[in-house]
């Protein structure tokens, strides 16, 4: 009789670059990776990472021993993501100590670094994947459509978050494999639904920057419809930033300021608590010139917890809630009125819209999805290495 146990199944090495992992919440996703048995995992980051749009600093931490860290100090042009470039010592070092066989950058396919990272994997005849999120066609500089169609050439894969960013790669002449997939997963040991809790009166509310594309004025608007026709409930904004003002004069002006709760910045790690005051999150995007919404990580944060989502028309949002019935248009705020008010009168909308949800994300939004998507990728570069 054949006593040998089967041989461990190999593992093939893919060494993640992003800064975006500065955020340690974002790490579950490549244990999530780690964690199907296929792949080993590492990441380079920056040590620490300006984000600009919130107006803090993060600073990398090892939150899994499973993930192999590889800090990178950034000095110039932190915090600005298509022109700071990695110490080119750091990305040896890296690559020479994890030898990967296949490099994952999650950055703009534009960005210096991005560039960096190609001319090495080409050098070292390493499979290099691209994720991305550009959605809007920016005008280049000549040199920098060079580096930018170089390192298009070189991508054997690209993953870009939504379909905007898809068509935008065909027009700049990518032909190679892609597949749309979402950047991070939600943690739902994070997200949970039994942190909601029962309140004295409805609640709806926003999470995020307090900026104009945010759009967070037509949810005072809407509101003040509302409240007119009669209809009670609460407001909760959680976030900051340099529209707050003009948010607060707003709410002054449409007599609704007693109405609102202000809980400020959160960190990343309260969000779920804070979430949990809502019954419906509203995310109001409003396109620009130069940005609309690419994904919209706080609708799958709500609708993990069970909190039903309303959204704009702009950029991914309607994909990522998944029914056209939460979606009004741009910048109409009598329409998201109306959205908000079939809900406060049906309750069985409600109990529709938090089980939509719960299957919305198990299916296509958890760290665990996300990551066998992801891994599935990996073997397809894998085979044809």
């Amino acid at each position: 009789m054949n006593n040998l146990h089967p041989l461990p199944k190999k593992r093939f090495r893919v060494l993640f670059i992003s800064f975006s992992y500065v955020i340690d919440v974002y790490q579950s996703k490549l244990k999530a990776c780690f964690e199907t048995g296929s792949v080993e995992v590492a990441l380079l980051s920056p040590a620490f990472w300006k984000f600009p749009e919130w107006q803090r600093i993060f600073y990398l931490k090892k939150k899994y021993p499973e993930i192999k860290i590889y800090p990178a100090n950034i000095y110039i042009f932190n915090g600005r993501g298509g022109a700071f470039l990695y110490p080119v010592f750091t990305l040896i070092k890296a690559f020479l100590d994890f030898k990967p066989e296949i490099v994952y950058v999650e950055q703009e396919i534009f960005s210096l670094a991005t560039f960096e990272i190609a001319l090495i994997a080409h050098v070292l005849k390493i499979p290099m994947a691209i994720f991305c999120w550009e959605n809007v066609d920016k005008k280049l500089f000549i040199l920098r459509k060079w580096t930018r169609n170089f390192v298009l050439r070189t991508a054997c894969f690209i993953t870009p978050g939504n379909q905007d960013a898809a068509y935008l790669l065909e027009k700049w002449g990518y032909n190679g494999p892609m597949e749309i997939l979402p950047q991070i997963g939600v943690d739902t040991n994070l997200f949970l639904p039994k942190l909601r809790r029962k309140k004295e009166k409805f609640c709806i509310g926003y999470v995020g920057r307090l900026v104009y594309e945010k759009g967070i004025d037509l949810i005072f608007r809407a509101a003040e419809s509302l409240y007119n026709q009669g209809y009670d409930f609460k407001i909760v904004i959680c976030g900051d930033g340099p529209y707050r003002y003009k948010l607060e004069q707003l709410a002054k002006d449409l007599l609704i300021i007693n109405n609102i709760d202000w809980l400020g910045e959160i960190k990343h790690d309260d969000i779920p608590i804070a979430m949990a005051q809502l019954d419906i999150l509203i995310l109001p995007s409003r396109t620009m010139p130069n940005w609309k919404e690419q994904f919209g990580h706080v609708l799958v944060e709500a609708m993990a917890m069970g909190i039903p989502v309303i959204g704009s028309s702009s950029g991914a949002i309607p994909t990522v809630i998944g029914r056209d019935d939460m979606i009004f248009t741009e910048n109409n705020f009598s329409g998201l009125s109306e959205i908000i008010k079939r809900i406060l009168i049906d309750p069985n909308l409600m109990d529709q819209l938090i089980e939509f949800g719960h299957e919305n994300v198990e299916k296509k939004y958890t760290d665990k999805s996300i990551a066998n998507s992801l891994v599935s990728v990996f073997k397809k570069i894998a085979a044809n290495a």
